[in-house]
């Protein structure tokens, strides 16, 4: 489950930054929290609901698999760029790095989205423009 939604957590993070320098020419630019309200009220959720629920039907197969022993967790054979190797040590190194990303991945999507909460602004936009946080003592550092 920690791999799964590691890569999730790696693909969302990666989707909430694109999403503030690049929008389709025929959509409205909207920032990526008000985006899942305006999802919500003109129906486009229900089609994520979908085809993710399609995905996770499929991935049942895989998980009685896994169950069964017949594969590796979160093996699922697709390996377009050909990364994988038959070199155990290589494999495992970079399992290891795909788990250390998928953890610093979660971290940091929730951490974006809690301050786009706090501060109203996007990642990029708190970059730019670092305003202290509205109701929070000043601090002088040292």
């Amino acid at each position: 489950a920690e791999l799964k939604h590691g890569r999730i957590a790696m693909l969302a993070t990666l989707g909430l930054i694109v999403q503030e320098v690049y929008t389709f020419p025929f959509f409205d630019k909207v920032d990526p929290i008000p985006a899942h309200d305006l999802l919500v009220k003109t129906g486009g959720m229900s089609q994520i609901l979908l085809w993710t629920s399609f995905a996770e039907i499929f991935g049942g197969i895989a998980l009685f698999q896994t169950i069964q022993g017949k594969r590796a967790a979160g093996d699922f054979s697709f390996d377009p760029l050909n990364l994988s190797s038959n070199d155990a040590e290589k494999r495992e190194r970079y399992a290891l790095a795909e788990i250390k990303h998928s953890r610093l991945a979660m971290l940091a999507f929730s951490g974006m989205v809690h301050q786009y909460f706090i501060t109203k602004q996007t990642v990029l936009q708190q970059l730019g423009d670092f305003r202290p946080i509205n109701g929070f003592p000043d601090v002088t550092y040292y």
